[in-house]
């Protein structure tokens, strides 16, 4: 006896008989399954909207999706609590950046039919909070700068080499918000002890309020980022956390 794969069933052939008996093939009716990042990400150059309690940041809500017939479609949205605004997609991806207020609820869906034609949908509802200088524990010498083009009106500074800030949060994503200038310098940037990154603030073009460092991790739990300037000015504005 032989077996032929056929796509809606086994056939199986009684040998000699000429018998054909078609099998019921396991129809897929389970939609494919998806798995949000904790938190929402945070966008490496993106700024916050204004020096306000409330600024808008663009972030990124990540997520993983799979099925065994595979992903033909998705769609969702990102939507601000605060401002009511809706950012809608359609295409299979695995991330999308939209604004949201400090402070307020987010709310995310992806919708994924898998290639069977089954739909599901998933929800998210993170949020992303603002910390001021204050929030800051600082080593060596450190001023204090204010203008209104800052986050709530004040930055710390330091042009010492050596000098460090750090911030510890019980979160999985974290953002150094800082400024970009003509007098500004180079810091190093760690994580729980570790090197992560060397930042450069310096630049022919003024920016501030900007997120120029961002870090993920999927452990839960309390997580210090440490700055330690390297050489010119740097300025701590502000963390972010989600």
């Amino acid at each position: 006896m032989r077996k032929i794969k056929a796509l809606l069933g086994t056939v199986v052939v009684a040998a000699g008989l000429g018998l054909v008996t078609a099998l019921p093939a396991h129809a897929d009716s389970v939609g494919p399954v998806v798995h949000f990042d904790t938190g929402l990400h945070f966008v490496k150059g993106s700024m916050l909207s204004d020096s306000t309690t409330r600024a808008k940041l663009n972030v990124s809500a990540k997520w993983t999706q799979g099925d065994t017939d595979g992903i033909c479609s998705e769609s969702g949205y990102g939507y601000d609590s605060y401002t009511g605004q809706y950012s809608n997609w359609s295409g299979v991806r695995t991330s999308y950046p939209f604004p949201v207020t400090a402070g307020y609820e987010a709310y995310v869906q992806v919708q994924a039919t898998d290639c069977a034609g089954n739909t599901s949908t998933y929800y998210e509802y993170p949020t992303w909070t603002l910390f001021q200088e204050a929030s800051v524990s600082y080593n060596g010498t450190w001023q204090t700068s204010s203008c209104g083009c800052f986050s709530e009106g004040a930055v710390k500074y330091s042009t010492q080499v050596g000098a460090s800030a750090s911030f510890t949060a019980n979160a999985t994503n974290f953002g150094l918000v800082t400024d970009r200038a003509s007098n500004r310098g180079t810091a190093d940037v760690y994580v729980d002890g570790v090197k992560k990154a060397t930042i450069n603030e310096q630049s022919s073009i003024t920016k501030n309020r900007v997120v120029d460092f961002s870090y993920y991790t999927p452990y839960t739990g309390y997580h210090t980022i440490k700055v330690v300037v390297r050489s010119g000015r740097i300025d701590i504005d502000a963390f972010v956390t989600s």
